[in-house]
């Protein structure tokens, strides 16, 4: 069994094979029934791959997000898995042989950050490379777009995973389930497929900084911040989720016992906070056992 396709920063297996599970709606394990999973923001593919495992009654399933990059290694791994192998090993092995590894990741983060004439296995290839070779599974684009997250320091990576990703390419090919991709806004990318009285919406969005975390804060995986605007407008579709498709919506985010913003954008909603475990990050600050806020409209 895969749980992650990725090291992601905030990745959701854990939680969803434990404190989340129990608030799932229960139609999701009913094979009997027609449901349209949503995925919208999709990171490191452990709910997508949760779902497929373990959801009978999802028929149909989204998997979207901001970063086309994560989508374009989702869709090479269910359409070439064995041409994204080879690719990524001829990286491992230019790794494994360098003398200077620091400067062979730098120099390919550069490739990366430049590779918009590559066919979309080399693309798709690289993400899984600069996944595994940069620090603590943080993904952080700067204003121009382009990956700026240090090497990791090590000079042993495993950047392919062989049975890992076929696992994974077998779980995107059921034939018992229609999956699509799309790369975009959550909202904006993600309505057209929502249908009325049986979907099920799931939004991990870049949590709200804690106020206790002073300048520390990590909503910026892509060039565009995630500020509360953004949660604003979050909350307010999933209002019109609910109030036009009457669809199920859930959505994690950071608790902060010291500001209730979080708390009072969705007061009309049912909110309990869950213990999560955060064995990445930046700071060790910022590790280990926290709460966080898991928000349902059911």
């Amino acid at each position: 069994m895969i749980k992650n396709i990725l090291k992601w920063q905030g990745g959701k297996s854990d939680l969803f094979y434990g404190p989340i599970q129990s608030h799932l709606p229960k139609e999701l394990f009913d094979a009997n029934k027609n449901i349209t999973f949503i995925d919208a923001f999709t990171g490191g593919g452990s709910v997508f791959l949760y779902v497929l495992y373990n959801c009978p009654g999802v028929k149909r399933i989204l998997i979207n997000d901001y970063n086309y990059r994560l989508i374009e290694l989702y869709y090479a791994i269910q359409t070439d898995v064995d041409g994204l192998i080879k690719l990524a090993q001829e990286l491992q092995d230019g790794y494994d042989s360098s003398l200077d590894k620091s400067k062979y990741y730098y120099d390919t983060r550069d490739e990366y950050n430049k590779f918009n004439s590559w066919e979309y296995l080399d693309r798709a290839a690289h993400t899984l490379f600069i996944n595994r070779a940069s620090y603590n599974g943080i993904y952080r684009e700067n204003s121009n777009g382009d990956f700026n997250v240090p090497w990791c320091k090590k000079d042993v990576i495993n950047t392919v995973k062989p049975d890992e990703l076929r696992e994974a390419s077998r779980l995107l090919n059921l034939s018992s389930v229609q999956i699509a991709f799309t790369c975009g806004d959550f909202e904006y990318s993600t309505e057209r497929y929502v249908t009325w009285g049986d979907t099920f919406i799931y939004f991990d969005p870049p949590y709200r900084p804690l106020s206790s975390a002073g300048s520390v804060s990590f909503t910026a995986y892509t060039k565009s911040p995630f500020n509360d605007d953004a949660q604003i407008r979050l909350k307010k579709y999933c209002d019109r989720l609910m109030n036009r498709y009457d669809a199920r919506v859930m959505v994690s985010n950071s608790y902060d016992p010291n500001d209730n913003f979080m708390l009072n954008l969705y007061k009309d909603y049912k909110i309990v906070q869950i213990d999560a475990f955060r064995s990445s990050g930046g700071k060790n600050a910022m590790r280990g056992t926290i709460k966080e806020n898991l928000i349902m409209n059911f």
